[in-house]
């Protein structure tokens, strides 16, 4: 239940979802989820406190995936504060946005903090929830694309980037592409999959394959890969792959560093629901 109201996407046999590639749902038959044992990614800091971060878990105790969902928006939450935050200020520049004040207010809350009292200029806005077309349920209450559009027009000076892991979460790049005017300081975004399908747990196996990281990637299929890529070009052997990345030609290096873990992670095979045909992740930049 949302706002006191049934998706209409809810009022379907069990059957009926199973059978839709767009549900977020799986058959244990047919996918083995095997827990591995909890780590931290080993990211190494490399921006510095004009960036920040809000990472928002929209879940609330109860819904399904909630221990997965909760577990991926702490991994995200500690890569964000290795990216942004410095021993030597002390100031934490990551927002952790969670059940009991993960409602839309607290998100705007968040953002205002970051820009009003810690004087950063480009923030990071993480989602993991249940979604829709142009829509995802946070805190319980429905959140849409249009109303997000404007929470950034109110920081113009803020330079954003999305990264979006909900079902149905290619609408949200795809709404900020067809914008005109375009929105400005959107700088990026990424959605875990396309407008039509859904988003996924950690998969090991399903149809017959295996998943290629299955040992490393944990809770939630992409962002566990894409945090896996993160460790691995924030490592002093891989950086210089990210300053040195000239297409697309990006103005600075944390645009670098999201694209390459976006397209690394699909392009060497890592995310199991992309390669059996249920999830395709989405990017659009201006």
């Amino acid at each position: 239940m949302v706002n006191g109201v049934k998706p209409a996407s809810m009022n379907r046999t069990f059957q009926e979802m199973l059978e839709d590639l767009s549900t977020t749902i799986y058959k244990p038959i047919e996918f083995a989820i095997i827990r591995p044992e909890f780590r931290w990614y080993d990211v190494v800091q490399r921006f510095y406190r004009t960036y920040g971060a809000v990472v928002v878990n929209g879940l609330t105790p109860g819904e399904s995936l909630y221990t997965e969902a909760s577990n991926a928006q702490a991994m995200m939450v500690d890569a964000m504060k290795k990216l942004f935050n410095t021993a030597t200020t002390g100031i934490n520049y990551v927002q952790d946005v969670k059940y009991p004040n993960n409602k839309p207010a607290n998100v705007a809350a968040a953002i205002n903090d970051l820009v009003e009292n810690k004087k950063v200029t480009h923030i990071v806005l993480y989602y993991i929830a249940h979604g829709n077309i142009e829509l995802m349920s946070v805190g319980g209450i429905y959140f849409y694309a249009s109303q997000l559009k404007t929470l950034m027009e109110t920081y113009s000076t803020v330079k954003f980037i999305l990264l979006v892991e909900t079902c149905h979460g290619g609408s949200w790049p795809d709404y900020f592409r067809n914008l005109s005017p375009r929105l400005l300081n959107l700088r990026l975004a990424i959605a875990s999959t396309s407008r039509n399908q859904g988003a996924y747990p950690d998969w090991d196996e399903a149809g017959g394959l295996i998943d290629y990281n299955r040992f490393d990637d944990q809770w939630v299929e992409f962002t566990s890969d894409f945090l896996l890529k993160m460790e691995y070009y924030t490592s002093e052997a891989h950086w210089g792959e990210v300053t040195g990345l000239t297409f697309p030609a990006f103005d600075n290096n944390i645009l670098r560093l999201f694209w390459l873990c976006y397209q690394r992670a699909q392009n060497d095979s890592w995310i199991l629901p992309q390669n059996t045909g249920h999830q395709s992740p989405q990017i659009f930049y201006p």
